[in-house]
């Protein structure tokens, strides 16, 4: 109920910020501070309890958290990208619902094929070089698209764009649970696949609604700036400050995963890869 609460509040707070209120509004504040609150609360009740419910000695392990923190960062950059990927195929492209979902195939296409060819690359290159080199390259892909503009199409920036980022993710799911999962006590070995998983999906609740109440911040602002009101600017400009807006949420999405890139080097340990790890488990996505 704690972190189930902290993490409701806290997404509610962002969207609470995007809908009007602003980051200063009491509801944001209060709904924030309601997060911060139940969060802290849950990792005492955690630290006191005898049978917790996540074991800090899990995540308090230098290199599993590194990749958990990584894991949560991409998975916030990854899903922010593909909701304003889907904002401007349906809105600025003007594809229909059924032709943007089959637009996606490919990226999903190249998450799969990298975490089912590439195994043999954990063995040989060790689980840490393909987390960085992944993590890298989503990075660049995110970073592509912010040169998004009206002459933009799906062949020149979408589709090069999902496969750079694709790719990059799909090394990380494939080597992220090798690094994750090596050395932890047998007893434990559920609870940190869980909060492998666990943690992706915090990621991808938090990141859109952070980035969409960001969004919406810098399209008022750009329309504002030009003394126009949102729903009442011409249809060109409305389509301009669309696209501005594409682009600041594309910048933050990729510095959450230069973040993830940072937080990778920075904690986990040198790389570790035994025969068996090979066979352990990917995260859900």
């Amino acid at each position: 109920m704690l972190v189930t609460g902290g993490l409701v509040a806290l997404v509610y707070g962002f969207a609470q910020a995007a809908d009007g209120g602003g980051w200063t509004a009491p509801a944001t504040l209060l709904l924030l501070a309601a997060a911060v609150v139940l969060l802290a609360v849950f990792v005492v009740v955690e630290h006191r309890s005898a049978h917790p419910l996540l074991p800090l000695r899990v995540i308090l392990d230098r290199s599993r958290a590194g990749v958990f923190l990584a894991n949560l960062l991409i998975g916030a950059g990854m899903f922010g990208m593909n909701l304003f990927m889907t904002y401007f195929l349906q809105v600025n492209l003007r594809y229909t619902p059924l032709q943007a979902g089959c637009a996606f195939l490919p990226f999903s296409a190249g998450i799969i094929a990298t975490t089912t060819l590439g195994a043999p690359l954990v063995t040989r290159r060790g689980p840490m070089t393909l987390m960085a080199a992944g993590t890298t390259l989503a990075t660049v892909g995110l970073i592509w698209l912010t040169r998004l503009d009206t002459a933009s199409g799906y062949a020149g920036e979408v589709l090069p764009t999902q496969i750079l980022v694709s790719v990059g993710v799909g090394l990380f799911f494939l080597a992220g649970p090798n690094m994750a999962l090596s050395g932890v006590d047998p007893h434990d070995a559920g609870v940190a696949s869980a909060a492998l998983s666990t943690s992706q999906q915090i990621g991808a609740a938090l990141g859109p609604a952070l980035l969409n109440t960001l969004y919406v911040s810098a399209v008022t602002g750009y329309l504002t700036s030009r003394g126009e009101s949102p729903g009442q600017a011409p249809q060109a400009m409305q389509l301009e400050a669309y696209l501005h807006g594409y682009r600041i949420a594309f910048i933050v999405a990729a510095a959450l995963l230069a973040a993830a890139l940072i937080a990778l080097l920075a904690l986990v340990k040198s790389p570790r890869s035994t025969a068996s790890d090979a066979a352990l488990p990917l995260p859900s996505h």
